[in-house]
């Protein structure tokens, strides 16, 4: 177990440092200087991270449309290390970076209500799935990937998909997989993804910038392919790790 996090925490700094070596030819962002960040969405996912960052040092904020609940109050206690709990618009104004925790169907809305995000990196774990004769497809409506979508309908915001082909339990420590692990970033903001890739390396994560956010839509069809392969064969399961190389 000791050796397999060193080699995570050795394959985290190398891929980071080629990551974030340099932005637009200026250095990026140093990882020292944790951002406060906004979590939209106590589900499963944005417990795991909330959790996972808040333990990192990162200051969590929760977004939610109920802040003052017995379970939000739950989850804070959970969480620790200051974190607190506003409204959704409340809470990605006080962040510097957003994570949309949320189902797909509720996005587009939430997403509108939560003011001007001109200048945000929205972080963009969501995975739109529907289940029909045990296919594990894209949701009706959605021709291109929820990364794309988020992009138009917040208008201004630096959206990053990441953090979406993870299980909770990698999210919640990467020595549950059985070696490195990737997390693929999409999107067209070079220093949103870099901040968000240091964010990665931090949880022991490999960060691996893919390009243009338009490749959501595949990184969202991995992660479908993880969750039919879990569903079929749990309690196996797939965790990416991939690699680039010259030549």
């Amino acid at each position: 177990m000791i050796q397999r996090r060193s080699t995570l925490a050795l394959l985290a700094a190398a891929a980071s440092t080629t990551l974030l070596s340099t932005v637009a030819g200026r250095p990026a962002r140093a990882t020292g200087n944790k951002p406060t960040i906004a979590v939209i969405g106590t589900g499963e996912v944005g417990s795991a991270l909330g959790k996972r960052w808040a333990a990192l040092g990162y200051q969590i904020v929760y977004g939610s449309r109920t802040p003052g609940g017995d379970r939000i109050k739950t989850l804070i206690r959970e969480t620790g290390h200051g974190a607190s709990a506003e409204t959704n618009a409340n809470a990605a104004a006080k962040a510097d970076m957003a994570v949309l925790a949320l189902p797909w169907v509720a996005t587009e809305n939430v997403i509108k209500g939560m003011g001007d995000l001109s200048g945000k990196i929205l972080m963009d774990p969501i995975n739109g799935l529907k289940v029909t004769n045990g296919r594990f497809e894209a949701p009706p409506g959605l021709e291109t990937s929820s990364g794309e979508m988020i992009q138009e309908w917040a208008h201004g915001a630096h959206v990053v998909k990441a953090f979406n082909t993870l299980s909770r339990e990698v999210m919640e420590d990467p020595a549950a997989a059985s070696g490195p692990v990737t997390v693929s970033l999409a999107g067209d903001n070079a220093e949103a993804k870099a901040r968000v890739g240091a964010i990665a390396a931090d949880m022991g994560l490999v960060p691996l910038d893919v390009g243009a956010i338009y490749l959501a839509r595949y990184l969202e069809g991995m992660a479908r392919l993880r969750i039919a392969f879990r569903a079929k064969n749990k309690p196996a399961a797939i965790e990416f790790h991939l690699q680039s190389h010259q030549g």
